[in-house]
């Protein structure tokens, strides 16, 4: 129920209609594997395998898991079920939302629940920019094999997320230093006037000192 749930995307018609599809195609007591059957869908096993190798950084993982997964499903059907997956995840990190969080059984959250934001925002933005380009090629596997591994051997999304971090912490840093060295030059020429100010009034006149 709850996988379908993640399937009807909260519209509790397509939920009906999906439990409906399962009953009349795999009868009365349905397992997941029916319903991942039914709709093409990988498992959920072998996208959180996919997600853990491409956050971890770790192409020879990645390369094992993303060949069991083609064997089952399209490469445009595995790039959008990542794709809801990661945007699932994201905003249950974000929000905690109730909603989300009843998608996940324990065990999914226990394996993906504690990748960090950050990372996941980066993982999203290059599927969804590798799944538009897949639109426009004749080769679409090939194209979304070669973006999975080329973001799994850059590092680890998340030693990606660290140096981002450390540009953004440097430039602030530049920031905030520009803005204090004009106040800097404007306290010493106000302490500048202050000390000419004191001195001329215990100097005495010329003509009293005569």
């Amino acid at each position: 129920l709850r996988r379908i749930a993640r399937y009807a995307r909260g519209s509790m018609r397509d939920a009906i209609s999906l439990l409906d599809q399962l009953v009349a195609f795999a009868g009365k007591s349905p397992k997941t594997e029916d319903l991942e059957r039914l709709l093409g869908t990988p498992p959920f096993s072998l996208l959180a395998r996919i997600l853990c190798a491409l956050v971890d950084g770790n192409p020879s993982a990645l390369a094992d898991v993303y060949g069991e997964a083609t064997t089952r499903v399209s490469p445009e059907r595995l790039a959008d079920e990542l794709l809801f997956l990661v945007r699932d995840l994201l905003v249950l990190r974000l929000t905690s939302s109730q909603h989300l969080l009843r998608f996940f059984s324990e065990s999914e959250l226990r394996t993906l629940g504690n990748i960090e934001p950050r990372a996941l925002t980066v993982l999203f933005a290059n599927l969804l920019e590798t799944r538009n380009r897949m639109r426009a090629t004749a080769h679409p596997d090939l194209l979304f094999e070669v973006a999975l591994m080329r973001a799994a051997h850059r590092g680890t999304i998340a030693d990606l997320v660290r140096y981002i971090q450390q540009i953004l912490l440097a430039e602030n840093a530049q920031f905030h230093s520009a803005e204090v060295k004009p106040h800097h030059k404007a306290a010493a020429a106000d302490a500048d006037k202050a000390s000419r100010i004191q001195l001329a009034r215990h100097k005495k006149p010329d003509s009293l000192a005569a």
